[in-house]
Formats: structure tokens, C-alpha cells, sequence
């Protein structure tokens, strides 16, 4: 039962006021410690800067795109040929550019429907970024 006691105890005076801002203290000086790393270890090159050409197949021909990328991201993804569907394509030309764009990667899903079309696009972005990668003797 003594036990039991000075668990109950603890309780009622673990619980303090002033305990539960130093606990308070604690947690915001954690959090505030993880923001800080984060947000100061230097980024890491990806990229070469300039623009790239890459080469995809798609449903009904070759895809040809230009993706422009500067030391860490891809600025901009340009269609220079393709021969798909523009009921299909518009929207698969609109929506994986943008996608790769916010996601700094060429891996994203593709549009339902258009299955060969997105395969293309992305097989032709991933070739233009395997030029702009740095590798590890550069």
C-alpha cells in the first residue's frame, strides 16, 4: 500500500504549476532545437545549372522536353515535341510539369487515363536530369 501512497502523492505534487512550465520550457526549447537544425544545414548541390534535353517515348511518339534546373531545383520543364492526343496531353503536359517542379524530382504519379503519355513525359524529364545530376567526382 506504501506504494501506491507515494505514486498518489506524486501526482498531486508532480503536477505543480511550476513544474508544468519548466516541462512547458523544455518541450518549446526542443522544438525550437529540431526548427533550427533543420533549417541550418547547408543544402546540397543536386544539379548543374543550365538546360537539358531529354527523350521519352510516349503513346503515339517520341517526347521531347528541355528542363532547365539551377544548383538545387528544376526551374522549368518545356514540351519541344510530341506527337499524343491533345485532349489527353493538355492535361498531362499542365499537371506532371508543375508536379515535378514542387517536388524538385521527375518520380510523381502519373494522370489517370493517360498512362503512356505521363510514362513518356517522365521517362523524358529523368533523361534530362541524368545530364544536370552531379555526380560525385564533379
Amino acid at each position: 500500500m506504501g506504494v501506491v501512497n507515494k505514486i498518489i502523492d506524486c501526482t498531486s505534487s508532480c503536477f505543480t504549476k511550476s513544474n508544468i512550465q519548466r516541462i512547458l520550457v523544455l518541450i518549446i526549447l526542443s522544438i525550437l532545437g529540431i526548427f533550427v537544425f533543420s533549417i541550418s544545414r547547408p543544402k546540397i548541390a543536386l544539379y548543374k545549372i543550365g538546360k537539358f534535353i531529354g527523350y521519352g517515348n510516349g503513346h503515339h511518339g517520341d517526347i521531347i522536353v528541355e528542363v532547365e534546373t539551377d544548383t538545387y531545383n528544376i526551374l522549368d520543364i518545356n514540351i519541344i515535341k510530341e506527337q499524343e492526343m491533345p485532349i489527353i496531353s493538355k492535361i498531362v503536359y499542365k499537371e506532371i510539369p508543375a508536379k515535378m517542379i514542387r517536388k524538385n524530382k521527375a518520380k510523381v504519379d502519373i494522370v489517370a487515363g493517360a498512362t503512356f503519355t505521363s510514362d513518356g513525359l517522365i521517362e523524358a524529364v529523368e533523361d534530362a536530369l541524368e545530364q544536370a545530376y552531379l555526380k560525385n567526382e564533379e
